[in-house]
């Protein structure tokens, strides 16, 4: 949530570099920052980073990275492009996601969101219509959203309290999952209106 003091992203990342746990960063674009090795090492082609922006990070072992910067002030405007957009959540406080996402499905432009374990929020239509499957959007967290049309995601100071309580997901017994980490590029399959 805060806006770094020392904005280029491989200087911010510097201590994962050094840690030899970075392995490679992308964002929405295409855009990298990892090591080319002999043909120049490690390689800024993102520029610098951004409070508004999400950006997929691969590290090879746990590690973690403390951004220091000055807060953003809210509202926070998020520009939004047509199809799929990684945010950043510039935001301290957890809220309901469905809350902060409202503002897209009223204005008619919102597609999906996914966190980084693959859990959405999408509209089910006549099974459920917008159905939360993330919970809260939590500060720190990037997310993946899918809009129709070019749009803003305005990031208030608070939102109304919410009355629902994510249920807390079991993990399977039959499928066992043949990766670690979080995965990349999700898929949802939702199967609805199944006879009990």
């Amino acid at each position: 949530p805060n806006q770094p003091v020392q904005a280029a992203i491989d200087t911010v990342f510097q201590p994962l570099i050094s840690n030899n746990s970075l392995v490679k960063i992308q964002d929405e674009g295409g855009n990298s920052l990892e090591d080319w090795g002999i043909f120049g090492g490690w390689t800024n082609g993102i520029g610098n980073i951004n409070p508004t922006e999400g950006y997929k990070i691969k590290v090879s072992l746990v590690d973690s990275i403390k951004i220091c910067g000055t807060p953003v002030k809210y509202p926070f405007a998020i520009p939004l492009n047509s199809g799929w957009n990684i945010i950043g959540y510039p935001q301290t406080k957890a809220f309901d996601g469905l809350d902060v996402v409202q503002q897209l499905i009223d204005r008619g432009t919102l597609i999906k969101v996914q966190d980084e374990l693959g859990s959405s929020i999408e509209d089910w239509g006549i099974f459920g219509g917008w159905t939360n499957g993330i919970g809260d959007f939590t500060g720190g967290e990037g997310y993946k959203i899918k809009v129709s049309a070019k749009d803003t995601l305005w990031i208030y100071d608070s939102y109304q309290k919410s009355t629902k309580i994510q249920p807390e997901m079991v993990a399977t017994i039959h499928f066992k999952p043949e990766f670690e980490g979080n995965g990349v590029d999700h898929m949802n399959i939702n199967l609805v209106g199944l006879p009990i």
